[in-house]
């Protein structure tokens, strides 16, 4: 799961790895050619936003006094179908970088750069299979291992 959840009904391992927010953009804008956005860049143009209310919450915290001017077109589950609205030129989505590419889209940082971490997460006081069990005791040991070295 994406940072910031509520992780409180879960045993968990915070990932390393941060992922960077950003927009997709129609490659035909103008904004395209930018190599960054600031909250400014975004001001007034249809936004697609993640449904997610804490998310858009430190989204809404990172566009500062500039969110009053923002307008918020939909907000989307799958980020695939947010991509189809960009493709269509409805507006611009606001999420994480991936690392497959969306055709005739191109990925903008956002600038102050904003990064978000992940977490792994599984029920607590639940009963697992030995085939479940062993995977989340090979994803601490490895996720630990990978924490450690990078330090």
């Amino acid at each position: 799961m994406a940072d910031p959840v509520d992780i409180s009904k879960y045993e968990f391992i915070r990932l390393p790895q941060k992922e960077v927010w950003g927009i997709f953009v129609h490659k035909d804008y103008e904004l395209s050619k930018k190599p960054f956005v600031t909250p400014e860049d975004l001001a007034g143009l249809p936004l697609i936003m993640p449904h997610r209310r804490m998310v858009r919450d430190e989204l809404k915290n990172w566009f500062g006094d500039v969110y009053d001017n923002m307008k918020v077109f939909a907000i989307y589950d799958l980020l695939y179908d947010a991509a189809v609205m960009v493709r269509k030129k409805l507006g611009v989505v606001l999420s994480i970088e991936l690392e497959s590419k969306f055709e005739d889209l191109k990925f903008i940082p956002l600038a102050p750069k904003l990064e978000f971490g992940s977490v792994l997460v599984w029920k607590k006081n639940q009963i697992y299979s030995a085939c479940s069990e062993a995977f989340i005791d090979f994803s601490k040991k490895y996720i630990k291992g990978i924490s450690d070295n990078a330090i």
